[in-house]
């Protein structure tokens, strides 16, 4: 669709810089 091209669905997990989270 052309509307998902535009913007794509979140998979997953966001790619976001894992910080100290232990």
């Amino acid at each position: 669709s052309i509307s998902e091209r535009k913007r794509p669905k979140k998979r997953g997990r966001p790619r976001t810089i894992p910080r100290e989270n232990i």
